[in-house]
């Protein structure tokens, strides 16, 4: 299956571990206050995997997340 294909695109706090669909108006976190994000800062991708740590697309960090799940 091709990622363009997921019905749902999502945000993601960068400060814990909130997100909710990209429809959703909803653009700070109502637990900790940070600023949602709905793409990759360095791709640019749209974030479709709300509980991954990296971009599907490039394989950056998503900022705020944590390192040790990456090999």
């Amino acid at each position: 299956m091709e990622m363009d294909t997921i019905k749902y695109q999502f945000k993601i706090c960068t400060g814990c571990s909130f997100f909710c669909t990209k429809e959703e108006a909803v653009e700070f976190c109502p637990y900790c206050g940070e600023k949602l994000i709905n793409k990759c800062p360095t791709c640019k991708a749209n974030i479709k995997t709300p509980h991954g740590n990296y971009c599907t697309q490039c394989g950056n960090l998503y900022p705020g997340r944590a390192t040790k799940n990456k090999k």
